[in-house]
């Protein structure tokens, strides 16, 4: 959790309205999820598209430092040298 967090559940949560009650504890739970989830499935986004691009400089092999290139991509993926 940030720093900041109790503050942003203030807003949501205004203390007239909940304080410390089941209710509230769930509502932090489902919000802490929720928010983990997001940021796991972006994740796994980011990851996806650095894969494909580094599937891409591992198949561009048009001259010496393409070559090269590929070699350090194919690496990153952890694919073994040809040989």
């Amino acid at each position: 959790m940030s720093d900041d967090f109790p503050n942003q559940l203030r807003k949501q949560f205004p203390i007239d309205r909940v304080y410390e009650t089941p209710d509230f504890v769930m509502a932090l739970y489902v919000n802490e999820r929720d928010h983990a989830a997001d940021i796991i499935e972006n994740q796994k986004k980011r990851i996806e598209q650095l894969e494909a691009a580094l599937r891409s400089i591992a198949a561009n092999t048009c001259c010496d430092k393409c070559q090269e290139a590929a070699l350090v991509a194919r690496a990153a993926l952890g694919e073994k040298k040809d040989g």
